[in-house]
This record gives structure tokens, C-alpha cells and sequence, in this order.
């Protein structure tokens, strides 16, 4: 199967989703009538497919890489993975629409964990109001 197929397939399979929103990304180089080299795209290792996921009703930047079975990463594709997955965003390789949606799911599974800990922690900590229980409190006798 071609990367083109596979890109199409994960575009069909995760945009009917309500919570993902995903654009073609073509990044590279052409030269005009003039001879005048212009780039498009975002840069040079940026992931065949951009967008965002929705998560708690908050927007998460979304990059996936689209191979083949025996398709190999490049380095720069390696560092923007890297440079989104530090920065809070969602970033992996697909090589099937399988690989796609479960790895998805599974990011999304950790950050609803992470989220529901915060959450929890958060409210513990402060009053119905926000305020931290130990500012309502304090003087009050």
C-alpha cells in the first residue's frame, strides 16, 4: 500500500471523528517560471498530517507521520516528533489507519488520566470558589 493510501485512509477514518480536526500538510520546493525557488509548507520534518485533537474541551496540537511498512523516518521528521511531543502537542508515526487510531487513543487515554490527577488535585486544594482552602480559612475563627 502506498503512503498516499495510508494518508487518505487515516484522513477518512479520524476525521469522522467529532473530536479531531486534521489537514493535509505538503511541504517542499518549486521553482517558477522565473527560476525563483519557493518553499510551501510548514518546514522541512513536519508531519504529513496537522490539526488538533479535543481533549477536555482544550485543543491539542495533533502531527502524524505517515509511512509505509518499510518507510524510514528522517531525522528532522524525528526532531519536529520530538519538538511536539515536548511542547505538550500529540506526535507519532502511522503506518496503517490501525496504528493511527489506536495510538491516538492511547495518548488520549494517558492525557485524560493526567488531567482527571490534576483535576482532582486542584480541587482538593482549594474551595468551591478557587480560592485556596488555606487563604478562605486563615484569621477566620
Amino acid at each position: 500500500m502506498t503512503e498516499s493510501t495510508i494518508q487518505n485512509k487515516i484522513r477518512l477514518a479520524l476525521g469522522s471523528r467529532p473530536d479531531v480536526r486534521l489537514f493535509r500538510n505538503h511541504v517542499g520546493v518549486v521553482k517558477d517560471q522565473r527560476g525563483q525557488v519557493h518553499t510551501f509548507g510548514l518546514r522541512k520534518g513536519s508531519a504529513d498530517l496537522i490539526g488538533w485533537v479535543r481533549i477536555f474541551h482544550i485543543a491539542v496540537f495533533l502531527s502524524i507521520e505517515v509511512k509505509t511498512a518499510t518507510g524510514r523516518v528522517r531525522p528532522e521528521q524525528q526532531q519536529w516528533m520530538k519538538n511536539v511531543n515536548e511542547s505538550g502537542g500529540i506526535a507519532f508515526v502511522a503506518r496503517s489507519e490501525e496504528e493511527a487510531i489506536d495510538q491516538l487513543n492511547e495518548y488520549i487515554s494517558a492525557r485524560h488520566r493526567l488531567l482527571t490527577i490534576c483535576y482532582r488535585v486542584g480541587n482538593s486544594a482549594t474551595g468551591v470558589d478557587g480560592v485556596p482552602r488555606t487563604f478562605a480559612t486563615h484569621g477566620q475563627k
